[in-house]
């Protein structure tokens, strides 16, 4: 099952990073997909119960120089058309955001640390995240479909 893919990059925190999105026509083949992908990398669950699944991790290379060169790509949003809302999307890009935030955030302290209703970092990457996985759908919410 091939899945319609886009990508939003932010560089909220000073890192490029890009999240892909990833939509599959209904909820079994994006649960089969975000199976697939734990069974690849390694993880565990089966995903039965998911409406929309967020996959974060690091992956890169060593360079020429010897040296790791990390992906700008960080996560991968699965959403499916039969339960493409809001509240999935919002949810889904929740996790993104915290991954991404622990990624490029990491001070010594614990990213808990850093999470309390004045942090403005955050809030700011949730708001660019959401805002641009929230318009490539937008015509959805007006019953048009992507």
């Amino acid at each position: 099952m091939s899945a319609r893919t886009w990508e939003v990059t932010t560089h909220v925190t000073g890192k490029p990073r890009t999240v892909e999105i990833r939509l599959y026509s209904d909820v079994n083949h994006l649960r089969g997909a975000a199976t697939r992908h734990n069974a690849w990398s390694g993880e565990t669950g089966t995903f039965t119960e998911a409406a929309g699944v967020c996959h974060g991790f690091t992956r890169g290379r060593v360079g020429p120089d010897g040296h790791w060169d990390e992906d700008q790509t960080v996560a991968i949003i699965r959403l499916a058309k039969t339960h493409l809302n809001p509240l999935v999307i919002i949810h889904e890009v929740a996790h993104a955001a915290q991954h991404i935030y622990g990624l490029d955030y990491d001070d010594g302290k614990h990213v808990e640390e850093h999470m309390h209703s004045g942090n403005e970092d955050f809030a700011y990457l949730m708001g660019e995240l959401g805002s641009a996985v929230l318009g490539i759908f937008s015509a959805t919410f007006t019953e048009e479909t992507p």
